[in-house]
């Protein structure tokens, strides 16, 4: 009885469909750039006012921030269709880059307003800093971040005390005859840029995180290849900070006006926020294109093997596996390059389709336009071909709800900015 039963299940075995491993990537990814560039600014400028308070000799010192930024965020959207189109756009790991040069532009004033040995003394006039001392506060640095819906990144620079003017001979530069003394001023200066995305868009739609954009097309095919529009949104966050100190000496006709040393006076700088606009463009996501395959038939009446041709019309690889196989037929599974031929090799046993009868070999690909495929087999039914080319010209598909200081400081900044590109290598591939 046990071996009845034995024989029983193996011809059980031999008549009843043989399942496959079907398992297909329906995934394609590119790399995209989304990039800003900014000049600055209006808006980032303070001034300390006369100090100190109720002095008889007092300093001011007004500043601005000039200068530029750069946000470079690279994403890699992403297009999967195992149950509709499906596209995500996920930020590469520290792929993003934020960079900045900056500088502060100073300017000191002077004044004097006191009464000595009888003599009136009113003056006030800016300081003429000699073109030899450095009058700009350079301040350059950059950072990677992680683009993307979330993405967000932030960089930070800060000074050594840099002299921004010094004298021993005061009567150069104060129109007092008789006066006589010092001014030294020295600067630190710091910035903290901060980027964070506030809005990615993809396909018309606004992308939440890692969720999926839908996508549809006006002819409900995708061809050889997906075109979307990408865009994203941001916002800059200006932290500018530059504290002062001075030792200012003053005397008339011998009498001490002023001798004090002032240290860590701030200049009032604001923190400010702009919002920004990435510029956009087109991603290209290559897909395959099994054109023609469905509706395909193998007559196996000229021999036991056929080879059924395969076109892959579309820009990425082409795979084709079977997912259920007729008893007694065997298939393996191929790879089709883009734009290539190719041929699913397929052998029937001798004795399948003796009687004249058919069956159907089930076939997966990753064509989103073709996920199945039903091939008729069987003995004398016409050739072996491919079926009828019904899909329109596609070429590409997009989504069908779719929607932008003076002169040396500014050569200054050129070429600190200039130097830390070329120390981060090539430029990233930009959005087509």
């Amino acid at each position: 009885m046990t071996r009845i039963a034995g024989g029983l299940t193996l011809a059980l075995a031999l008549l009843l469909p043989a399942a496959a491993r079907a398992e297909v990537d329906r995934c394609s990814e590119v790399d995209a750039r989304l990039a800003y560039h900014g000049a600055l600014f209006q808006g980032l400028e303070g001034d300390t006012g006369w100090y100190p308070a109720n002095s008889p000799a007092q300093l001011r010192v007004w500043g601005r921030i000039v200068g530029e930024t750069n946000v470079d965020m690279r994403v890699r959207p992403t297009a999967c269709w195992d149950k509709g189109m499906k596209l995500t756009v996920p930020g590469t790991p520290n792929g993003s880059w934020l960079d900045y040069a900056y500088g502060a532009e100073l300017h000191v004033l002077a004044g004097i307003h006191t009464s000595v040995l009888g003599y009136d003394l009113n003056w006030e006039g800016e300081i003429p800093l000699p073109s030899y001392i450095p009058t700009d506060l350079l301040l350059a640095n950059g950072a990677p971040f992680t683009g993307g819906a979330n993405g967000q990144g932030s960089a930070v620079d800060a000074t050594a005390p840099v002299t921004v003017f010094s004298t021993d001979v005061l009567r150069d530069y104060i129109g007092i005859s008789g006066i006589s003394g010092g001014l030294r001023i020295t600067a630190t200066g710091s910035m903290k840029t901060t980027y964070r995305t506030t809005e990615l868009r993809a396909n018309g739609r606004t992308v939440a995180g890692d969720a999926g954009i839908p996508v549809n097309t006006s002819t409900n095919t995708f061809g050889d290849a997906l075109d979307v529009p990408l865009a994203a949104k941001g916002q800059l966050v200006y932290q500018p900070t530059i504290t002062l100190s001075a030792q200012f000496t003053a005397r008339f006709l011998g009498v001490t006006i002023i001798d004090r040393t002032l240290a860590s006076y701030a200049l009032p700088l604001p923190s400010i926020a702009r919002d920004i606009e990435l510029a956009s463009g087109m991603v290209h996501i290559p897909l395959p294109n099994a054109r023609g395959l469905a509706g395909s038939r193998i007559d196996f009446a000229p021999a036991a093997t056929q080879r059924l041709p395969v076109h892959n019309s579309g820009e990425a690889p082409l795979v084709i596996e079977p997912a259920a196989l007729p008893a007694g037929v065997t298939t393996q599974r191929i790879v089709v390059a883009p734009g290539a031929d190719g041929a699913l090799v397929v052998t029937a046993a001798a004795d399948v389709f003796a009687a004249g009868g058919g069956a159907t070999l089930k076939l997966v690909t990753n064509d989103p336009d073709n996920p199945t495929v039903d091939v008729v087999l069987g003995r004398d039914i016409g050739g072996t071909d491919r079926g009828e080319d019904t899909e329109s010209t596609n070429e590409s598909s997009a989504g069908c709800d779719a929607g932008a200081g003076g002169a040396g400081l500014g050569i200054a900044l050129f070429a600190l900015l200039a130097r830390r590109r070329a120390q981060r290598g090539a430029p990233r591939v930009q959005v087509a």
